[in-house]
């Protein structure tokens, strides 16, 4: 799990080779400021004011951005465990449980797949 403020340190320390970015996961933005670097674009100035967004930024937004699995494990589990460990104990309500499946899936926390695999299990 990502840190927010190990990222926003690193801005701080390293940020104009794009450390801060290799660290979030974003190699590609990483590589641009490695390569602008080294000519007179300032992206010291650039890396200073996304520390300064980081340091600003809640823990929470920082996890729904950046350690999207971690968020979609907490919020999975506030529906209900037994549709997502494929077998039930106790009697469900399944038009409930679809629609919170459905907000999930608009909400991009879970794919169209993952929906119809939940989808099945409940209507079985």
């Amino acid at each position: 799990m990502k840190s927010r403020l190990a990222a926003a340190f690193l801005a701080l320390v390293a940020g104009n080779f794009g450390v801060h970015h290799f660290y979030l996961g974003n190699s590609s933005r990483g590589f641009l400021f490695l390569a602008l670097s080294i000519t007179v674009v300032p992206t010291r100035i650039i890396s200073f004011f996304e520390a300064i967004k980081l340091f600003r930024m809640s823990d929470a937004e920082f996890n729904l951005k950046y350690n999207t699995d971690y968020h979609k494990q907490q919020l999975l589990g506030e529906f209900g465990k037994g549709i997502f460990s494929g077998g039930a104990t106790q009697k469900l309500d399944v038009a409930d449980e679809l629609t919170k499946l459905a907000s999930l899936m608009d909400k991009g926390l879970i794919t169209f797949e993952e929906f119809e695999k939940r989808k099945a299990t409940l209507l079985k």
